[in-house]
């Protein structure tokens, strides 16, 4: 009784008091809080507890004790007291035995140390004051855990673990760490978690507790601070968390993979306490949650816990070791399923079940019924092929043949095509066909067959597909485009084993649209009968799904296996045995009216720049031309149904065309089929011209062009084109056809070729190409004085060609050779040169762009003038005075705002030839600005022409300048001061009659005009030295013209009137027959040999003045043509000629017969 009194005082004498007074009832301390301590309060002492003294401590100073509880493992503790001199001293935690460990003492005011406490225990800390007094103090306890307070040292969780999560050990927030937050913004503390997962599984991961809103941020593995998924409700409904409580559930498919997630509580408290359990359910742990297995899992048994007994599964001799539980359905009927497993650490062994349950097992395997090695021959298998319908499930456990868990075991399922698995058994495909590739049930690598790789991937599934050519003259289309598979490889065989491959692609060779990327070829000639092998796959995904599909197609029966033609080649062709038209290739008609008919389709390919190709089809009426620039929609370039290109061996209603611009070793398309599908025999040809080849397609030069010329490349001559030399030697040579159009009528030409002097060249120049067109011009020298072209070189100069009207010019050798030259034309306007100025009549304005001229001053030789410009651009004029002599003349350069010009004026071309310069508005011309040019010209001389020129300065701002010219003679009551203008030319006569012994004229002619200054009249007042009507012999005889004008003013202007003989006044020129003409005698007039006389009989010839005949007649004793004449005789020839006047001449000859000729 008295034991029981006792206890019952001491608990009431502990308990009684406050919390802190005393080692048995100490106060609880709560992470990071602080307490307020006040000594005088505290009555026990370390000695009135009966502890043991550490330090300088009496044992007998007032102390406060503290109690803590470690809320995690492995944490970092501080404990501070603040205040007065404080000391701490720290115990085990105490038991009511009192039975106390003095573990430390600081006298530093403040203490921390890390502890390995198992969370949940705890110490005890005594507070006193050194110096005996009392405080206050401010002490508190920090927990800091030391995993999981950042993402970089999260806390490892494991699976099936619950953790304890006192978010006031974990003092970072997210936002501190500066990581994303998920927009969700979290303001208190953040614990970080991760996991590892073990396999193909289901995970549950919970932060349950009795109050508070849990919340989960994921991040990735790398802590790269991007928050991938934020949660903060009950998603799994686990009855342990309230709905604000957090939970999840996932799919993991990898073995190893980190999870790392933070927990926060949603308003910040720090007070709740969460458990994180994290619970993962591997697939295959029970036969209700198996692997669905679709290819290949390596897998560990140990951990999986239960074994087919424990799942009610029984085969007769169902071990009891650890069971991994599997499930498939079948894909195909047209495939076998081969399920295998195997390791070489211990004997794996199959169970097939219909279903989970009893009785539903259907087999077991333990041996390797398919006798292959998929892990290696040492290794531990077991095989079973089957043969399933599909949509078939099975369901299949894979156990330790003894029970054995420990090590590695792959379990694999394959459906594996019935044909085209293997090299050995392909699929044969049809042309045309298109076989649905899936990887997935063609398992075998390309070296498990014993063939290279050509190149490609050899670790990838696997088609086997054999063609078999059904003819020798064709292209082979192959492709595995489409489905799934983003690339996709073709290998090709001549056979199955090492050393067959001869091709291989894994990209659009065959540029086909519908492939993209993916692989495509072709392959052409390929013998008849002979098996191509091709083995396709997907390199890249290696599961991908795709198409085969192929295609034979005998050449020009396809735009893509179309026909190749050479220049010059000639194809012939018949529409009848095609199949394929336009329509079918995915073409347009290019406008033409095919309507689905047969078509052939070529290709050719361009090797000469700037070229002219002439497309024909000749033979047959009713024929389409289409020409594409790839076998693709839209591509459409050209098209024709007649002869466009006027082919010689076309007709006009037959097909031909002409292309140009079409680029070098660029492949354009040519297909070719009957109007309204009817079908045709007929020739197809290709001819490609270089400009310049022929004169029907001529080299079109421009004004000073220059052109290289090497004649080795031309093919053509001038004879081959039909055209005459032209006075030239060379026309057997090869030749080079231009064609100029000139830009005005009032221009020299100049054309050349030459080489300095190295060669021996000819220009012929025609009005057109063909025998009808007219030669114009030839050279084989140096016509033109080219200082560029030696003697033998040629070069000439046209003038008086038509503006606008194209002619034809062509360059070749006087020998027929083919050696280089240099061609160049250079067509010279008006103005373009000093001595080919631009004639300029009074008050005419010429607009003109100086920009636009060739030539400058300084450009001609020795011609200088004037202290500006010269090296501009400058336009030449001549300008002839019309008027009195001493007049004016003004000239101006003005027109365009901004231009700046100068005016020099010639008396020729050539050096010493400057009379005057301007470069300002000298003459004052109101229409002129300052720096616009004018010059004024004093005592012109009428009928002299003059040449001036007309330039820019350096700084003008406009081109174009309006040139102006106006004559001003000497005025008197505005009439001309030197009296009126009359021009009369000289009057010709000739005689007509006689007088006087002599021939005559009669004079009678008109007076003319005369002018004056406008505005002036003037008449012809007297006239002297001849009279109308008067008959006048031979001579000159001046006339004198008596005028006068408004202004009073009388001048006296001459002609002549010029009398000449009409015929020879000595009578005509005669040249008289033979003085004795002999006939021969060639028919009987009786019995008597004559002959006819003939005038052919003699030779006889009269001639006289061109204005006087001249006539033959015979006299009255003369025999006359016609007239028999006989052997024997002699005849009197006697001719009188007789001219206009009545003068003539006599010729007599004897004329005999003979019957003997000579």
């Amino acid at each position: 009784q008295q034991n029981i009194f006792w206890f019952f005082f001491f608990v009431y004498f502990v308990f009684a008091q406050d919390p802190g007074n005393n080692c048995i009832l100490p106060y609880e301390m709560r992470n990071t809080v602080q307490v307020n301590v006040d000594l005088s309060s505290y009555t026990s002492t370390i000695n009135s507890e009966g502890l043991t003294k550490c330090g300088p401590s009496t044992g007998d100073e007032p102390v406060f004790f503290g109690q803590y509880t470690s809320l995690v493992p492995n944490s970092k503790i501080t404990i501070s007291a603040c205040g007065g001199d404080s000391e701490l001293v720290i115990y085990p935690t105490a038991l009511i035995l009192a039975i106390l460990i003095l573990v430390v003492t600081l006298h530093n005011s403040q203490a921390s140390f890390s502890t390995n406490l198992v969370a949940g225990n705890s110490f005890i800390f005594g507070l006193y004051d050194a110096a005996g007094g009392t405080g206050p103090f401010t002490t508190s306890v920090t927990e800091v855990a030391n995993e999981g307070t950042t993402c970089s040292i999260p806390y490892q969780i494991s699976d099936g673990e619950s953790f304890d999560t006192y978010l006031s050990a974990y003092p970072n927030s997210i936002a501190s760490l500066g990581m994303d937050d998920c927009l969700n913004s979290p303001i208190g503390n953040a614990a970080f978690f991760k996991y590892t997962t073990l396999g193909e599984s289901r995970v549950t991961i919970s932060a349950c507790g009795v109050s508070g809103d849990s919340n989960f941020h994921f991040f990735s593995s790398t802590c790269s601070g991007i928050c991938l998924l934020f949660l903060g409700a009950n998603n799994v409904n686990l009855p342990e968390c309230d709905a604000s409580q957090v939970s999840v559930a996932f799919t993991s498919t990898n073995e190893g993979y980190d999870y790392i997630f933070a927990l926060t509580e949603d308003s910040g408290s720090t007070t709740d306490i969460f458990t994180v359990t994290v619970n993962e359910e591997l697939f295959g742990e029970t036969c209700s949650f198996p692997v669905a297995l679709s290819r290949y899992v390596i897998l560990s048994l140990n951990l999986f816990p239960n074994s087919m007994s424990s799942q009610g599964l029984n085969c007769g001799q169902t071990p009891n070791g650890n069971a991994a539980f599997f499930t498939y359905t079948t894909l195909s009927s047209n495939t076998e399923t081969r399920l295998y497993t195997c390791s070489n650490v211990f004997d794996p062994d199959i169970y097939i079940f219909s279903g989970c349950g009893a009785n539903t097992c259907d087999m077991f395997v333990a041996d390797n019924t398919f006798d292959i090695a998929p892990c290696g021959s040492d290794f531990s298998t077991a095989s079973i092929t089957l043969e399933l319908d599909i949509d078939t499930t099975i369901y299949f456990a894979v156990v330790g043949h003894n029970g054995e868990n420990t090590g590695k075991v792959l379990v694999s399922v394959a459906e594996v095509s019935k044909v085209g698995a293997t090299c050995a058994m392909p699929y044969y495909i049809a042309n045309g066909d298109s076989i649905d590739i899936d990887p997935r049930f063609f398992p075998n690598y390309i070296t498990r067959e014993g063939l290279d790789t050509c190149g490609g991937t050899n670790y990838a599934n696997s088609a086997y597909i054999v063609y078999v050519p059904e003819s020798s003259s064709s292209k082979i289309i192959f492709s595995a485009c489409g489905g799934s598979a983003s690339t996709t490889g073709i290998h090709v065989y001549s056979g199955c084993g090492e050393g067959t491959c001869f091709g291989y692609t894994d990209d659009n060779r065959a540029n086909i649209p519908e492939c993209g990327t993916q692989a495509s070829a072709s392959l052409s000639l390929r013998p008849a009968g002979t098996p191509i092998y091709f083995v396709v796959n997907d390199p890249t995904d290696k599961d991908g799904t795709f198409t085969f599909h192929l295609e034979e197609i005998v050449y020009g029966h396809a735009c893509t296996a179309s026909l190749p033609l050479s220049n010059g080649s000639g194809a012939s062709v018949n529409l009848d045995g095609l199949t394929n038209s336009i329509a079918s290739q995915g073409l347009s008609d290019c406008g033409g009216n095919t309507n689905g008919g047969k078509a052939v389709f070529f290709r050719y390919t361009p090797t000469l720049a700037d070229s002219n190709i002439v497309i024909s089809a000749c033979g047959s009426e009713n024929v389409n031309i289409h020409v594409y620039s790839s076998c693709a929609t839209d591509t459409c370039i050209g098209y024709s149904n007649n002869n466009q290109a006027n082919v010689p061996e076309c007709t006009p209603t037959q097909a031909s065309i002409t292309l140009t611009g079409m680029q070098v070793e660029t492949i354009f398309y040519i297909a070719i089929d009957g109007v309204d599908g009817t079908t045709s025999d007929f020739t197809v040809r290709v001819t490609e011209f270089v400009y310049g080849n022929t004169c029907d397609i001529p080299y079109q030069i421009a004004n000073r062009e220059t052109v290289n010329t090497d004649l080795t490349t031309q093919q053509y001559s001038i004879a081959s084109q039909g055209l005459s030399e032209c006075g030239g030697k060379g026309s057997q040579g090869n030749a080079k056809f231009f064609e100029y159009t000139p830009i005005s009528s009032d221009s020299k030409i100049v054309i050349s070729a030459c080489a300095l002097g190295s060669t021996d060249s000819d220009i012929h120049v025609y009005s057109g190409c063909g025998g009808s067109s007219t030669c114009l011009a030839y050279a084989d020298n140096n016509l033109a004085n080219n200082a560029q072209c030696g003697s033998n070189e040629a070069s000439l100069i046209l003038q008086g060609m038509e503006e606008g009207i194209p002619f034809i010019f062509v360059t070749d050798h006087y020998c027929g050779l083919s050696p280089s030259f240099t061609v160049q034309i250079n067509e010279i306007l008006p103005g373009d040169i000093c001595s080919f100025a631009r004639q300029i009549n009074d008050k005419e304005i010429v607009s003109v762009d100086l920009s636009n001229q060739p030539n400058s001053i300084s450009s001609e030789e020795g011609l200088e003038c004037g202290a500006t410009g010269e090296t501009q651009t400058a336009m030449f004029f001549e300008f002839t005075p019309q008027a009195v002599s001493g007049s004016s003349v003004i000239i101006s350069a003005c027109g365009s705002a901004g231009s700046d010009t100068n005016i020099y004026v010639f008396s020729g071309c050539g050096e010493t030839t400057c009379v005057n310069f301007a470069d300002n508005n000298d003459a004052a011309i109101p229409q002129c600005n300052a720096p616009q040019a004018s010059i004024l010209l004093s005592e012109v001389q009428a009928g002299l022409p003059f040449i001036f020129a007309v330039d820019l300065s350096a700084n003008s701002g406009a081109s174009v300048v309006d040139v102006y010219v106006e004559e001003i003679p000497p005025l008197v009551d505005d009439c001309y001061a030197s009296g009126s203008l009359y021009e009369h030319d000289d009057v010709y006569f000739f005689t007509t009659s006689s007088c006087g012994g002599s021939f005559c004229a009669e004079i009678d002619f008109d007076l003319g005009q005369c002018t004056d200054y406008p505005g002036c009249g003037c008449e012809i007042t007297s006239i002297s030295g001849v009279t109308m009507g008067d008959l006048m012999q031979t001579g000159t005889y001046p006339v004198s013209v008596t005028i006068t004008n408004d202004a009073g003013v009388t001048v006296e202007r001459f002609f002549n009137v010029v009398v000449e003989d009409s015929c020879n006044p000595d009578g005509p020129s005669v040249e008289c027959p033979q003085d004795e003409i002999v006939v021969f005698a060639d028919t009987l007039c009786g019995r008597v040999p004559c002959a006819q006389f003939s005038q052919e009989d003699f030779s006889f010839s009269c001639s006289d003045y061109e204005t006087c005949d001249c006539n033959l007649v015979y006299s009255s004793d003369s025999i006359t043509p016609g007239e028999m004449l006989y052997v024997r005789r002699t005849y009197l020839l006697e001719i009188e000629v007789t001219n206009s006047l009545g003068l003539y001449s006599t010729c007599i000859s004897v004329v005999t017969v003979s019957d003997q000729p000579n």
